[in-house]
């Protein structure tokens, strides 16, 4: 998480908030950890920007960007802290057609705090496996193809963004979620091997 003044960039976006053929959106609930950053406010705001855009390269920069990193999410937050909102009661069917229980729903959600109740442990490393993963793809879509990506449609077999195409084009809800990363002419690339480029 990047903090630049009231914005946070969210380097690894877990929930993937662009529509079809939008590099952009604005006014979409986010969630990070247990806090929830939502439009319920008129000056809260939030934007994606999808790996190959010049947005994403000046908020990530490659020498910078962690591997399997697809976009970065920018949220103009307006105000920060636990949340209670009311209670919401859904009304009874107004016809039943079959013999059913009735339920009535109230969600509630309530003052929470953080970190009282994590264990102490002591730091051994930072976990690898993700990485070490998520490279090996994206090295496979360094090496050039036989057709030009113009030509090709298919990104090379195993590589990150064949995982995007095959894995992240729709959020698990089937919200619509990457519309640019997957075809864009940039490589992926990470540290050291961005830096020499």
């Amino acid at each position: 998480m990047v903090v630049k003044g009231s914005s946070y960039a969210l380097l690894r976006a877990q929930r993937k908030l662009a529509e079809q053929k939008q590099e952009t959106l604005h006014n979409r609930p986010i969630r990070v950890g247990s806090t929830a950053f939502s439009p319920y406010h008129p000056d809260e705001s939030s934007t994606v920007h999808e790996f190959g855009t010049p947005a994403y390269t000046q908020l990530v920069p490659p020498h910078k960007r962690l591997s399997g990193s697809r976009a970065a999410i920018v949220v103009d937050v307006h105000k920060v802290g636990s949340v209670r909102l009311p209670s919401i009661i859904f009304p009874r069917p107004s016809r039943v057609l079959t013999p059913t229980l009735t339920f009535i729903l109230v969600i509630f959600v309530g003052r929470q705090s953080c970190g009282y109740a994590v264990p102490l442990c002591t730091f051994q490393a930072h976990r690898t496996a993700l990485f070490n993963w998520s490279e090996k793809m994206e090295a496979r879509d360094a090496v050039p193809s036989s057709l030009s990506p113009s030509d090709s449609q298919e990104p090379p077999e195993r590589s990150m963004k064949w995982w995007w195409v095959h894995w992240n084009l729709r959020s698990l809800d089937d919200l619509p979620a990457l519309s640019h990363a997957h075809i864009a002419d940039a490589v992926p690339r990470t540290g050291e091997d961005a830096r020499a480029r």
